[in-house]
Order: C-alpha cells, then sequence, then structure tokens
C-alpha cells in the first residue's frame, strides 16, 4: 500500500517538475525593462545582427552626433545589414579616439537599451534621457542631431541646438 502512494507520489512530481501542460510565457512587456532597472544586452561576439539589442527592437540605422561647445565631437554610427557595423568617434581638445567593431557596437547597444526613441516622444526628452545616459551635461553642447531608421520604416531626425 505505501510503496502504491509512494509510485502515485513520484508521478505527479515528475509531471510538474517537467512543467507538464504549461502554455509558454508570452509576455507583451519590453522584457528589456525589468523592476525599472535597464537590462543591458552586452551584444553577440561575432557582429551578427542575430541577438543584438537593437535588431531585436527593429533598429536598422542610427546615428547619433554630439557637437561641442568647446569643438569637440562624438559621432556613433550602427547599421543592421545582416550584420551589425558599428563605428564610435569622439574628439576632445584637438584628441580624436575612434573605435569600431564589438566594442563600439556594444557601447552604442548601451544606449540603445535604456531608451525608447519613438515618435510618441517628445525630442526634448528622447535628448534629456541619452545625455544622462552618456552622463554630458546640456549645457556643454552647442548641437544634438539624431537619426534612427527602423526595420518597418518609421524614422525620427531631428537636430536641437542650444
Amino acid at each position: 500500500m505505501k510503496m502504491k502512494y509512494f509510485v502515485s507520489l513520484l508521478g505527479i512530481l515528475v509531471l510538474i517538475g517537467c512543467g507538464a501542460n504549461e502554455e509558454p510565457n508570452q509576455s507583451t512587456v519590453d522584457d528589456s525593462f525589468q523592476g525599472g532597472e535597464p537590462v543591458v544586452d552586452e551584444g553577440n561576439q561575432d557582429g551578427d545582427a542575430a541577438g543584438s539589442v537593437a535588431a531585436e527592437r527593429g533598429v536598422k540605422e542610427f546615428d547619433l552626433d554630439l557637437d561641442f561647445v568647446d569643438g569637440g565631437d562624438w559621432d556613433y554610427d550602427y547599421e543592421v545589414n545582416g550584420e551589425v557595423r558599428a563605428k564610435v568617434e569622439k574628439e576632445d581638445n584637438g584628441e580624436k579616439r575612434e573605435i569600431s567593431g564589438e566594442e563600439a557596437q556594444q557601447e552604442i547597444e548601451s544606449i540603445l537599451s535604456q531608451v525608447v526613441i519613438d515618435q510618441a516622444r517628445t525630442t526634448e526628452s528622447i535628448t534629456s534621457d541619452i545625455l544622462d545616459i552618456l552622463e554630458v551635461p546640456q549645457d556643454q553642447l552647442k548641437q544634438f542631431t539624431l537619426e534612427i531608421e527602423y526595420q518597418d520604416g518609421e524614422r525620427l531626425d531631428f537636430k536641437q541646438n542650444f
């Protein structure tokens, strides 16, 4: 009798443990923001667009240009066309630094993972969020230019002078 109960209990535990009759979790919430904290996807190792933050959000092209009052210039270029091409150029105090490939991809995807860029938001709020992420005070900028195109054809282009 005890053996019969034990076998029945064991069978039930196995079914529960295997997740029998469970439907996959199909969340409609943007999973990149969990518990109010942004989750930064570090990208993949081979430059392939699969698994990149931007590809998941449908970003086809991203170009961000910051012109500083002191003459500095930061330019972020990102394109998804089968594979990810990324380049970041920063010129400060006459010194120019350029990164490309995976390192640039990670830097740009870090920005894209922390901000929503679409027509529903004001250009001022998008600008403010990006400057906060980059830790750039607005009073140090002369001009902010953003161009983004999504796979579905949606585009957002704006220039803001300070």
